[in-house]
């Protein structure tokens, strides 16, 4: 589950006019969760404008479209069995709004374009690849080390907490030891 505060809600959501209203005037009942998949798509972050200016491209592929609705679908069964009177999908459709499981399951989503959907990235991983960017020791040159989320080369399928918790770890053990030399 996440908490969206209204205001970001309210530009976040699918929706606009009439539809829109109608959400936010039922703010105080609307619960929303997020879902993760382990991608195999593949982006890039190149700074063709200078440092400040970078641009990111992510190009999504079909098996991560597939299984993105998927699991879009499957956030939403759950909310209708657990009580939902109305769900709202994060697809920039006309039809993302469903009163009942029956009519969600009628939908078919296999047209949905990945630009449709409404994506965040809250873990992102690989830009600083353990093996590719630093050694095994998270060191890119004399004295500088990267211990985050970068370091791991690609997709857990999972919150990466636990996995940075275990580098910054290392890490520390490495440094002390190098201090200790």
């Amino acid at each position: 589950g996440v908490y969206t505060p209204p205001e970001l809600a309210a530009i976040t959501m699918p929706l606009e006019g009439r539809r829109l209203k109608w959400w936010m005037d039922r703010f105080g009942h609307v619960a929303t969760f997020g879902l993760m998949i382990q991608d195999e798509s593949r982006g890039r972050i190149r700074y063709p404008l200078g440092p400040g200016y970078p641009y990111v491209r992510y190009i999504m592929i079909e098996a991560d479209r597939r299984r993105m609705l998927r699991a879009i679908r499957t956030v939403a069964e759950v909310f209708f069995a657990a009580g939902a009177k109305k769900v709202l999908l994060p697809v920039n459709r006309k039809a993302n709004e469903f009163d009942s499981a029956r009519e969600l399951g009628r939908e078919d989503f296999s047209r949905a374009r990945p630009q449709e959907i409404q994506m965040m990235a809250f873990h992102p991983l690989g830009t600083c690849a353990m093996g590719l960017v630093t050694d095994e020791n998270l060191q890119i040159s004399p004295g500088i080390f990267i211990c985050d989320g970068s370091v791991v080369p690609e997709s857990l399928g999972v919150n990466p907490q636990m996995t940075i918790y275990a580098f910054a770890l290392r890490l520390a053990e490495h440094l002390l030891k190098e201090t200790l030399a």
